[in-house]
């Protein structure tokens, strides 16, 4: 028989080594999930991984929306989609109203989202009037989204900084495999470093200098569009017909909930609510009959106001210049479109819908803080101390016509602003002293009135001067002669 050979014997420890015993591995892998955890942590709060950070207007809102509740208290708040955040100017809508505006809308949200959006500024300020955009009732269910859905979810989300009312709303905003994510930009959007990673170096360089300038007034406006609809975008009207339709524009069972969600909560507060339908152009929609119908099973239960100017549109004022160029189904205002939107919504807030709101354009403090900015030359007479702007006439009768106002603005707009109880034509004369590359000249300049800009008491007269002109005194006015027009 042949002899089995003894095993090798077991080579004995190093000197002054023990064995590993299972806690060694535990705690060696417990400090590699710290590290990665540290990772994330650091990359999060760094914003490596957020995506469009060239202008994180999402950020910027929240940021903005705490820095003026530390001091002021937003009157009116306008909640919905990038529709709201385009479509409705709140530096012009404050100026109008005398009060203070603000939109917390981010892109292609929910009113699932729109409402615990409400329920944290709730938690810093409580407005007299909240205004709810229709956008966001599309039919979704946030416990179904996916791709851009998802994603624009997640960047709503992700600013706010109740972080108690975070954790309350996720059951409604995600799926629980959404959960991390939804907190975590570097889970989310780690691929950035092999699918974008221009965009993660961007993010690293401009970290440092993306927060607002706390003495900056944001209230929420983000016009991504300036020049209107194109001729050729006119000829595929005409040959393919309208993008959207509206017969096929359904809400969920979400939607209904959360519409009638937001208005009990309101309600509640004593807070006055109304909804509005930031309009598309007449020509890209057909079938509004049929989505407005849709719209109402979620509006019509709460017995709440709409306004909806998508309905029986003026097209003579809503024109061409107003909408975004775009083919797509989502049709966005220009800034033009915004203006006139918002003007309208500032009178049906204090003609039909009569909200008692606070009168703050008459304190110091209001002036000093929207004095020079959208809206406040188009609505009051700067200061008298005031070097923003040059004002020629107060509240002066110059004939039978009540002036309030007669200003030359930092942009060259001449303005006259004229009792709406004083009837007068469309267009009028202005009779100047002034200067044009340092030449004296007297004579009359046509103002025209302004259907963009409505102020609430006024009529505004409006004419662009040259760069170079300079008006030192008004001297009359007068109705234009018959045939006048602004090129004379």
């Amino acid at each position: 028989m042949k002899k089995r050979k003894a095993p090798a014997p077991t080579p004995a420890p190093a000197p002054g080594t023990a064995p590993r015993s299972p806690w060694h591995l535990i705690a060696r892998l417990a400090v590699i999930i710290l590290v990665v955890i540290a990772s994330v942590v650091f990359t999060d709060r760094k914003g490596y991984f957020l995506s469009d950070q060239a202008n994180p207007h999402h950020e910027h809102r929240w940021e903005a929306f705490y820095n003026f509740t530390e001091h002021d208290t937003v009157d009116v708040l306008v909640l919905g989609t990038s529709h709201a955040f385009c479509g409705i100017n709140p530096k012009n809508l404050s100026a109008c109203l005398g009060c203070n505006c603000m939109v917390m809308a981010f892109n292609a949200t929910t009113i699932a989202d729109s409402y615990y959006v409400l329920r944290e500024t709730l938690t810093r300020t409580t407005p007299s009037l909240v205004v709810v955009e229709t956008y966001g009732m599309q039919g979704l269910d946030n416990h179904h989204l996916s791709g851009s859905a998802l994603s624009n979810q997640y960047r709503s989300f992700y600013p706010r900084r109740n972080l108690a009312l975070k954790l309350a709303s996720l059951h409604d905003l995600f799926a629980p495999e959404n959960y991390l994510p939804a907190f975590s930009s570097t889970l989310r959007n780690h691929t950035m470093l092999l699918s974008s990673p221009d965009e993660v170096a961007f993010n690293s360089y401009v970290q440092s200098t993306k927060h607002l300038d706390p003495n900056r007034l944001y209230l929420g406006r983000f016009v991504r569009f300036t020049s209107g609809i194109s001729d050729s975008l006119m000829h595929i009207y005409d040959s393919c017909g309208a993008p959207l339709d509206g017969a096929y524009q359904y809400v969920s069972p979400q939607d209904i909930a959360f519409a009638s969600r937001i208005v009990d909560l309101c309600q509640q507060k004593g807070i006055a609510v109304m909804f509005t339908t930031v309009p598309v152009y007449y020509r890209h929609v057909t079938h509004y009959p049929d989505w407005k119908r849709h719209l109402a099973e979620a509006i019509a239960p709460t017995n709440t106001p709409w306004f909806d100017l998508q309905e029986n549109m003026d097209t003579t004022l809503f024109n061409r210049d107003c909408f975004e160029n775009t083919t797509d189904e989502n049709q966005h205002m220009t800034y033009t479109g915004s203006i006139i939107y918002t003007y309208l919504l500032a009178h049906y807030i204090a003609d039909s819908l009569k909200v008692p709101l606070p009168y703050r354009a008459g304190s110091h403090r209001w002036q000093a803080m929207f004095d020079g900015h959208e809206g406040f030359y188009e609505n009051y007479n700067p200061a008298v101390s005031s070097d923003s702007a040059i004002v020629f006439m107060r509240d002066t009768m110059v004939g039978s016509v009540h002036v309030v106002g007669c200003l030359q603005t930092p942009k060259d707009m001449l303005y006259l602003k004229v009792d709406k109880a004083t009837p007068c034509p469309d267009t009028l004369i202005v009779f100047v002293e002034g200067s044009v590359l340092d030449e004296t000249i007297m004579g009359g300049i046509p103002v025209v009135r302004n259907h963009a800009y409505r102020p609430l008491h006024h009529d505004l007269y409006s004419m662009h001067l040259k760069p170079d002109a300079r008006v030192r005194r008004v001297v009359g006015l007068s109705e234009a002669p018959r045939g006048c027009s602004p090129q004379d």
